[in-house]
């Protein structure tokens, strides 16, 4: 739990959307801001909300749902809703932009992966923050646009890409260091959010080692031909 201004500081200072911003600056911001913190599982808002801040996640990770209706089987039983994970969003990222369009609603669903730390600003502090700060107001910018992006890169993958090619390109894309990776998060969340169902996420990575791309030991991964594994994630694979 945070419990200092100075606390705090040292946090966002970590942040790129705050780094190299000066202190009274931060200060500022800081004292303008509300201060989420949400357990494990945790609703930050529902689907349909009225869109009423900008969040920015500090400490934890969270993920976008939507959810859609249940189906019904034989005998009037009614299933469980399905759910697609669209984004996951971990500390730095934020959202809400859409907070300085007037009448806006959320399109899906904020759910905590575990403890989370967000500070939440109104329409007018937030406007009041990108007028004292050109810098902030850039980054804003290229955070919305970056994220605009990967929706169309997803877009793209569910639509051309079959599900190795799918997991062939989460792999390349995790934070690396040297050849290893890590999966930052539970193998049913990535799948969700890569159109795939649990078993089939399992299923191709299993293919990818078992061709010799890539060793996985639970949640770290080695990666061993980083070229096959473009080629087989490009969207024009014969794979």
């Amino acid at each position: 739990m945070v419990r200092t201004t100075l606390e705090l500081e040292r946090m966002l200072l970590a942040l790129n959307l705050f780094d190299g911003m000066a202190k009274a600056q931060l200060v500022w911001l800081i004292s303008m801001a509300e201060h989420v913190e949400l357990k494990r599982s945790e609703i930050l808002f529902e689907r349909g909300d009225r869109v009423d801040r900008f969040y920015v996640l500090v400490h934890g990770q969270l993920q976008f749902v939507m959810t859609g209706p249940p189906s019904t089987s034989s005998g009037d039983v009614t299933d469980r809703a399905p759910e697609k994970v669209v984004e996951i969003f971990s500390p730095g990222h934020t959202f809400g932009e859409s907070v300085l369009l007037p009448k806006q609603r959320w399109i899906a669903q904020a759910k905590a992966l575990g403890a989370c730390r967000l500070l939440a600003f109104k329409q007018t502090d937030l406007l009041n923050a990108m007028k004292q700060s050109h810098e902030l107001s850039v980054k804003i910018l290229v955070s919305l646009s970056n994220r605009l992006e990967t929706l169309l890169q997803d877009l793209e993958s569910s639509s051309f890409r079959n599900a190795a090619q799918r997991v062939a390109e989460y792999v390349l894309n995790l934070p690396r260091s040297g050849p290893e990776a890590n999966l930052q998060f539970h193998k049913r969340t990535i799948a969700s959010k890569l159109g795939l169902q649990p078993e089939t996420f399992s299923r191709s990575l299993k293919k990818l080692s078992t061709e010799g791309l890539i060793t996985v030991n639970g949640p770290r991964i080695i990666i061993h031909d980083e070229a096959a594994l473009a080629s087989m994630a490009a969207v024009d694979s014969p794979v």
